[in-house]
C-alpha cells in the first residue's frame, strides 16, 4: 500500500465514521451546520493536540540526549 492509499483509506474512514454519527454525509448545503466555523474549531483542536505531543518528543530527546553526555 502506497503512502497515498494510507493517507485516502485514514480519510474514507473518517468519512465514513462521520456519515454513521450523523446519518448522512457531509452537508455542503445546510443551513444546521457552519462548517467554516466547525473547521476553524477542528484545526484549533489539532493545533494544540499536535503542540501537546511536539513538546513530549522534545522533552524526550532532550533528556536522551541529556543521559548521553
Amino acid at each position: 500500500m502506497t503512502n497515498n492509499d494510507k493517507i485516502l483509506n485514514l480519510i474514507k474512514q473518517r468519512l465514513d465514521k462521520g456519515a454513521k454519527k450523523y446519518g448522512e454525509q457531509v452537508p455542503i448545503h445546510s443551513k444546521k451546520r457552519d462548517n467554516l466555523k466547525e473547521s476553524i474549531e477542528e484545526a484549533l483542536d489539532m493545533i494544540v493536540y499536535l503542540s501537546a505531543f511536539l513538546i513530549k518528543i522534545y522533552e524526550t530527546i532532550s533528556e536522551e540526549q541529556d543521559e548521553q553526555s
